[in-house]
Order: structure tokens, then C-alpha cells, then sequence
């Protein structure tokens, strides 16, 4: 298990004890939007990971932008940090 799952992980068992002890719905629910993030990020990288395993131009391109070797870790940061640069609708 990587440290991304037993963060999402950790995080789920933190939202269930709020919900067993009746906590903040507000804070429950911000929780939960996070996991919701965590969750979309994990599933996008692993599925960007995947697709360069099967194809040399996507890693190829991730080299070419000095985004680092082709690990995991790598593509989970990238993935992260486009998320965060996302700008919010509004």
C-alpha cells in the first residue's frame, strides 16, 4: 500500500469517527470534499501511470518536460500540482 492510499485511508477512518461521535456536519462534510480530491487525483495518476506504462510518447513527453523519471511518484505530482493550478469556476 503507498503513502497516497493510507492517507485517502486515514482520512475515511477520520470521517467515519466524526460521523460515530455526531461531530460538525460542516466539518464532516469538508472532509469529505477533500477525500472526494484526494480520491479524483490518486485515480487520474494511476491512470495517466498506467497509459505510459503502455505507451513510450507518454513518457517520453513527461521526460521532455523535465517532470522527472517515470515513477509513480512523479506522475502523482504532476497530476496533484495541475489540479491545484486548476482555477475554480465561478
Amino acid at each position: 500500500m503507498d503513502e497516497y492510499t493510507l492517507e485517502i485511508n486515514d482520512l475515511r477512518r477520520r470521517i467515519a469517527k466524526l460521523k460515530f461521535e455526531r461531530a460538525s456536519l460542516t466539518i464532516i462534510e469538508e472532509l469529505e470534499a477533500q477525500l472526494r480530491i484526494l480520491k479524483a487525483i490518486y485515480d487520474s495518476a494511476g491512470a495517466l501511470f498506467a497509459a505510459g506504462e503502455d505507451d513510450r510518447r507518454i513518457r517520453a513527453s513527461f521526460t521532455e518536460h523535465e517532470l522527472g523519471d517515470w515513477s509513480f511518484v512523479n506522475v502523482y505530482a504532476y497530476v496533484y500540482d495541475q489540479a491545484v493550478a486548476l482555477e475554480p469556476e465561478g
